[in-house]
């Protein structure tokens, strides 16, 4: 699974959410979280696959370093993803079947 962009999770943030439960103090601090790690994510993704030397220029398990990071990087984008489609009526699936990219499937 791929992480989602802010627009796909938006619509599932429980601020965006008409009659809901407003914003949790820990559901808050996951939503910062994640745009912080999602920002963080695109520079590394930018320096590692921007077609310039410069990563090129570092050793190859420095490289290799850097590419393990970002992997679990975005692994951990696409956990912090699915906590926040969670927090939209806890034990529905329809939440999370919408903000699922099309061709995924949970499992």
């Amino acid at each position: 699974m791929s992480p989602m962009s802010s627009d796909e999770l938006l619509p599932h943030a429980p601020e965006a959410r008409a009659g809901k439960p407003e914003v949790k103090p820990y559901q808050a601090r996951v939503l910062t979280e994640r745009a912080d790690l999602s920002e963080k994510v695109e520079k590394l993704g930018r320096f590692l696959f921007d077609g310039t030397s410069a990563v090129l220029s570092l050793p190859v398990d420095e490289q290799a370093r850097l590419l393990k990071q970002y992997s679990y990087m975005r692994i951990y984008l696409e956990v912090l993803d699915e906590r926040i489609v969670a927090f939209d009526v806890a034990g529905s699936t329809s939440a999370a079947t919408a903000a699922r990219p099309s061709g995924e499937q949970k499992g």
